[in-house]
């Protein structure tokens, strides 16, 4: 399943991984489509859902204790 040869990142990488599953006979199925998190950008947008629990939010914060 994990033969994708080459980079794990880009626009085609879950189709390809879906049409590898499917090559396998491999049963799939999607989860709600989320926001990466990949620099400071993408914490401060998730810094500012409602719903992130606290726990997630202070490692998130600079300076605050894991």
């Amino acid at each position: 399943m994990f033969e994708l040869r080459d980079d794990w990142g880009g626009p085609r990488v879950l189709e390809r991984s879906l049409a590898l599953a499917a090559g396998l006979g491999l049963r799939t199925e999607l989860l709600d489509e989320r926001r990466d998190l990949d620099d400071p950008g993408d914490a401060r947008a998730l810094l500012a859902r409602p719903d992130l629990p606290a726990r997630v939010a202070a490692l998130l914060r600079p300076g605050d204790p894991a």
